[in-house]
């Protein structure tokens, strides 16, 4: 069975902007938040193609031990759990197709995608900053500090508006040469109106294992979640 997976939250949420000066000011409910480690983030996210411009909102919810995406355009997720032996465990959602598919450690060492926890709770691996991504400024936007790096990853330009305070980008840039993406963050507070997926409403999901796509090609479901993630793989993101 072809490998069609790309995990979407690691360095594959970013953009194009002309400056990084052409913003700022910083999220509502920034300012109240008291638990970095605990946060619910909305983003405006733009993928640009020479074909077409999609935007969506974007949302992050981030805890100890867990992490969950969801794209509102796409109504697909990603959720990251991981336990006591920093273990992690990978789940692909697709709400519309009410559809969960798990990767466990191993699926996920095969595959070559294990990303570290602060990657993920960060969406880019703060190990880069200073290193692959260049600093270039440093401002203050009211109490708020904010770093300006400036990069190449994986062949892709960075542009990047970090908080170091909350470990998560203002803005995070990626152009590529097919694409480019823009993630802006506009909402960030302890919870927020959209709620990530409850264990009630996952466990009305139907649950798949990555490992048995090669036993169920037949499956109608899994043709069309393969076609979903092979889709993503070049823009979804």
């Amino acid at each position: 069975m072809k490998n069609c997976l790309i995990l979407t939250v690691v360095l594959t949420l970013a953009g194009c902007a002309s400056s990084p000066q052409d913003f700022y000011e910083l999220p509502t409910g920034l300012s109240q938040v008291t638990d970095a480690s605990v946060l619910a983030c909305q983003f405006d996210k733009q993928v640009t193609t020479a074909k077409d411009k999609q935007q969506s909102h974007w949302y992050l919810w981030r805890a100890p031990m867990r992490m969950e995406t969801r794209d509102a355009l796409t109504q697909q997720g990603e959720l990251w759990e991981r336990n006591n032996h920093a273990q992690m465990f990978y789940t692909k959602l697709f709400f519309n197709e009410k559809t969960a598919v798990e990767f466990v450690p191993g699926d996920l060492a095969a595959l070559g995608k294990s990303p570290s926890w602060p990657q993920l709770n960060s969406l880019i691996d703060p190990a880069v900053l200073g290193k692959q991504l260049l600093l270039t400024e440093e401002q203050r936007i009211g109490d708020m500090q904010v770093q300006h790096y400036r990069g190449k990853l994986q062949q892709a330009e960075i542009e990047l508006a970090w908080l170091p305070n909350m470990q998560l980008p203002l803005r995070l840039w990626k152009k590529m040469p097919e694409e480019e993406l823009v993630l802006t963050l506009k909402t960030c507070a302890q919870t927020l109106p959209v709620q990530p997926i409850s264990q009630t409403e996952l466990s009305q999901f139907r649950h798949l294992d990555y490992t048995d796509f090669g036993d169920m090609e037949d499956d109608p479901l899994v043709k069309r979640l393969e076609v979903l993630m092979g889709e993503h793989q070049h823009g979804e993101h």
